[in-house]
């Protein structure tokens, strides 16, 4: 595949403790439509199908980014997005009202950690800041689905399809 080559892949639906906005806790199911666009060293998700149908606007960040939280003390490394809140009611309800961010926006699904532990984070965009710290990162999913390059920057060891 050439670097400007395109490919089309669906990710495995996966189960995983998650932790937002808060520190509200849910079982989170993901199963995201979304081409990649292959560069150098690099890929970046593009919104496909459902940008087009919802009306989803595009991602601000890319899987492989560092961010940290605009209001709560923890940073790490996005693995997924979804194009817009793709969680349970349940979930999002027990967030506080005052909180609560907004569905129609593309939500981060981030190996994140903060002084005292690591844990998956399901972040809305409007959260979110990159993280330009450049400070190690010790979440064990970091080491197993990514390598970090030398300007600190992390690409995805495999990209997973089926």
């Amino acid at each position: 595949m050439t670097p400007l080559e395109t490919a089309t892949s669906t990710a495995q639906p996966s189960a995983g403790d998650c932790c937002v906005d808060g520190g509200f806790s849910a079982k989170v199911y993901r199963c995201m439509r979304f081409s990649v666009a292959f560069t150098q060293n690099a890929y970046t998700p593009v919104m496909a199908e459902e940008s087009s149908l919802t009306g989803a606007r595009e991602a601000r960040f890319r899987i492989g980014q560092v961010v940290k939280h605009r209001v709560f003390p923890f940073r790490g490394v996005i693995y997924d997005v979804d194009p817009v809140f793709d969680n349970t009611d349940e979930w999002y309800e027990a967030i506080p009202r005052s909180m609560r961010p907004h569905k129609d926006q593309p939500f981060y699904h981030v190996y994140a950690q903060n002084d005292e532990s690591t844990y998956e984070a399901y972040v809305s965009e409007q959260n979110l800041l990159p993280d330009d710290s450049d400070e190690p990162l010790r979440h064990p999913g970091i080491q197993q689905e990514f390598l970090r390059e030398h300007d600190g920057s992390y690409r995805v060891r495999r990209l997973l399809t089926h």
